[in-house]
Order: C-alpha cells, then structure tokens, then sequence
C-alpha cells in the first residue's frame, strides 16, 4: 500500500491505496473519464495553504448513473493526506482488523 507524503512519487492511478488494488481499478469510470492516465499526485493538485486542493479534470461531467463511484471516488480522495515535508513511501498491511474504504463505503 502507498502512504502519500510529499505525493512526488506516488502515481494516483497506478499506485494502491484502497484494498490492494490501484485506484484506476477501484473506480474505472472515473479513472476513464480522466483527462491525466498516469501522473503523481502532485500533478492532481496543489497546496496553496494549510489543506490540499485536489483538481482532477476529467473530459466531462458525471452522468447521473456514474455519481455514485463518484462521491466513493472523492471520498477516498478526502482520505489521502499530502504532505510537504515527508516522503511518499510503500507499507506492507497484512493486519484482518484493518478496514477497507470500500467495505465502509458500500454499507453507507
């Protein structure tokens, strides 16, 4: 699993971050709808201040029947803390207790 930092290094799409698969699996219609395929985080926002201001600009708006992945698409996204002063790194969780995102997400 990637640990975001910095977000130099770690590839939104490619890399994993939500139960063992890249975020380009987990949510293929907005990762489709992308107009970036492959570029690191920092290359989907900026830090003007304190918060990180994602911008991930896509070829056009959510259908109706596309807005669910959407919001768990941006949900996720809210988890991803970046942050200037470490390193993006990759940890290794084979704890049963961890909880998915997904998992949560789909008993909202």
């Amino acid at each position: 699993m990637t640990i975001v930092g910095n977000g130099e290094r770690a590839d939104l799409w490619y890399d994993i971050y939500v139960e063992g698969k890249p975020l380009k699996k987990a949510f293929p219609r907005c990762s489709a709808l992308a107009n970036k395929k492959s570029c690191v985080i920092q290359g989907f926002g900026n830090k003007p201040g304190v918060n990180w201001m994602w911008n991930i600009q896509s070829r056009h708006s959510l259908f109706d029947w596309e807005k669910d992945q959407g919001s768990c698409f941006n949900a996720c996204l809210a988890c991803i803390q970046v942050q200037r002063n470490i390193f993006d790194s990759i940890a290794w969780s084979d704890n049963p207790l961890v909880c998915s995102l997904l998992d949560h997400l789909e008993r909202l």
